[in-house]
């Protein structure tokens, strides 16, 4: 997995000379440089490091939000609602997908055409071909998986329940 955060931690100078000599790559991901004496209990740093990353992790998601909330109302590059983000998924156009945390939607695949949607059907109504039962959201996150788009799991954010309980912001429009 890659690298999302880093937080520096150390006593005196150290810790930003270190933080100085990073490159930017590695450097654009130092989230937070705190100060801990070397007989600090590991535990006490450990549980300091997780409360900075959980911090910057809500402030990220609720920048995140803010944008997505900004680009649909000026019609810019985003999408809202099932059926509009799921198209947009499987188009590769979604840079970041937005999915409330434990939604779920019924829905079913085609085995042969690979059409997804949501509902009940007895057979594929594009080529009649056997169908099988999938949770819709799941499907759309593997579809994001196979083209390089994050994922953020929301959490009790009303506004993306009101969009749908899914997003996205665009790469680009077509």
């Amino acid at each position: 997995e890659e690298v999302v955060r880093i937080i520096i931690a150390g006593s005196g100078n150290a810790k930003t000379m270190f933080n100085n000599i990073l490159p930017p790559h590695i450097k654009s991901k130092v989230i937070d440089i705190i100060d801990i004496d070397f007989d600090e209990a590991e535990s006490r740093l450990i549980s300091k490091a997780k409360e900075i990353a959980l911090e910057d992790e809500k402030e990220t998601s609720e920048k995140n939000m803010s944008r997505l909330m900004g680009e649909i109302l000026k019609n810019g590059l985003a999408v809202h609602g099932l059926r509009e983000t799921m198209d947009a998924v499987i188009n590769g156009q979604v840079e970041l997908l937005f999915v409330n945390k434990g939604y779920q939607i019924r829905g079913w695949i085609c085995e042969k055409c690979q059409i997804v949607d949501s509902g009940v059907k007895d057979k594929c109504p594009y080529c009649g071909s056997r169908i099988s039962e999938v949770d819709v959201i799941e499907e759309i996150i593997e579809f994001a998986q196979r083209t390089g788009t994050t994922i953020e799991f929301v959490e009790d954010d009303p506004r993306l329940a009101k969009l749908g309980g899914v997003g996205g912001l665009l790469r680009f429009k077509t």
